[in-house]
């Protein structure tokens, strides 16, 4: 017949600087009585204040072993008993533990003394804390200036995520950089990190612009990736062309120095470059919309307002010059990227307005926001209308002025509309007044006055 003996223990005692977050272990020669093995007779004691520390206590029958677990971390610095109370001291035998084979109490009381430092385990790696602060908080109970590693994640991009009119140099070394959260490893860097596409934000080539000149420039490629501590550089080989868009993919190969990986990730750094011809800003833009500005990504603003400038130039036959130095041309660019952006909201109104409170079954929005947008849409559609028609109509006179004062064949007959007002000029060919309505009074076909020349 044999009372339980103790083999080894973890920590051993007499242990200094024990981690503060790990189970402890008492192993014994023999099996024990596992229903002898409870909280009851295992005690955990703060030597220091002689306050017993709460624990789960758990029996692991294939190696004898008893196993404590603190509920919480144990505080740092300090000295700590884990006791296996004997016959000698315990009132209660029922509160002492037992060979499972002969049934024999623990005679003599068993004592592991040992104490704590300011490590924590994680991840089979030890982090020292600093020495300014020593106090457990939170809800973990973690040693406050102990950072547990967590995801690799990205902080901040150079440009901005969404930018617009980014210079073409764009950091003026040609280079995008991408700062994480923690430092990248060196010796893994690889251009399989990043997915670079740059492409013409209007998709067609003849709308990239270098310098001044619409319709030149070349798209570079990426030359290299690299790494310098938290910060990743994707670097063109040379400066960028206007008027493109760049989107930058991560893989989630990326790996901190730590070994912690991005992983699966869904974040795409997304620019795009200075505008050529440049009609209007965005800021102005998001004035006007102040409603609905914080959806806008810059971007996106900067894409309108450049296929409405391009609009332009066709629409009314115009140089870039001339849309840049005259006010209508500005106005109208203004409008129709208003109107486009204001014609996107109302595709996104029902999935909005179902979001939002509804009017009865009628499935009618009543979002003070979404009536807002659709009052502006409606005012600068009419705006933009009215402005379109300003410029074509000085475009006319200045065409019927031309080709009826200055050139030197001159017209027989002007035609008329409705109201007498004038349509077009009809040249040396004659013209009948055909259709019979012509001949009505509202609307016929004139000899105009003579005309004197000098």
């Amino acid at each position: 017949m044999a009372a339980p003996a103790l083999s080894t223990s973890s920590p051993l005692d007499g242990a200094v600087d024990v981690f503060v977050n790990l189970p402890l272990t008492a192993t014994f020669t023999a099996a024990l009585d596992a229903d002898s093995v409870t909280e009851n007779s295992v005690i955990l004691l703060d030597v220091g204040s002689g306050q017993i520390v709460d624990v789960e206590v758990d029996y692991l029958p294939s190696t004898n072993t008893v196993r404590v677990t603190p509920i919480g971390s144990l505080a740092d610095n300090t000295v700590y008993k884990l006791r296996f109370p004997g016959t000698d001291i315990s009132i209660n035998n029922n509160f002492v533990i037992k060979d499972a084979g002969s049934g024999d109490l623990l005679a003599n009381t068993i004592d592991i003394t040992f104490t704590t430092g300011s490590k924590v385990f994680i991840d089979d790696t030890s982090v020292d804390k600093d020495y300014e602060d020593y106090v457990n908080e939170g809800d973990l109970r973690l040693p406050a200036n102990v950072k547990v590693l967590g995801y690799l994640a990205v902080e901040s991009t150079t440009p901005k995520n969404h930018a617009a009119d980014v210079p073409t140099t764009i950091d003026g070394s040609n280079r995008v950089a991408i700062q994480f959260n923690k430092p990248l490893s060196g010796a893994l860097v690889s251009s399989d990190w990043v997915s670079v596409d740059v492409y013409s934000v209007l998709d067609n080539d003849q709308y990239i612009a270098s310098g001044t000149v619409l319709g030149s420039g070349t798209i570079p490629t990426v030359s290299s990736v690299s790494g310098s501590s938290e910060t990743l550089y994707v670097q063109f080989s040379d400066e960028l062309p206007k008027n493109v868009g760049v989107e930058v993919t991560l893989s989630e190969q990326i790996t901190a120095d730590d070994g912690a990986q991005l992983g699966e990730n869904n974040f795409k750094l997304s620019f795009t470059t200075d505008r050529f011809p440049k009609v209007a800003g965005i800021h102005v833009v998001k004035k006007e919309l102040n409603a609905i500005a914080e959806v806008l990504n810059d971007d996106y603003i900067a894409a309108l307002l450049l296929s409405a400038t391009v609009q332009a130039l066709y629409r009314f036959g115009l140089t870039t010059d001339e849309i840049t130095s005259d006010y209508r041309y500005y106005k109208w660019v203004l409008l129709k990227t208003l109107l486009e952006i204001l014609d996107d909201q109302e595709l996104e109104k029902a999935i909005v307005a179902g979001t939002r409170r509804q009017l009865g079954s009628l499935n009618v929005s009543v979002d003070a926001i979404i009536g807002q947008a659709a009052l502006k849409r409606q005012r600068v559609k009419d705006d933009l209308d009215n402005t379109d028609d300003g410029i074509r109509k000085n475009a006319a006179l200045i065409k019927v002025y031309t080709e009826t004062f200055i050139m030197s064949e001159y017209p027989d007959r002007l035609w008329h509309g409705v109201a007498g007002k004038l349509l077009d000029a009809r040249w040396k060919t004659y013209q009948p007044d055909i259709p019979a309505a012509n001949l009505a009074i509202n609307r016929q076909a004139k000899t105009p006055p003579t005309y004197w020349w000098y």
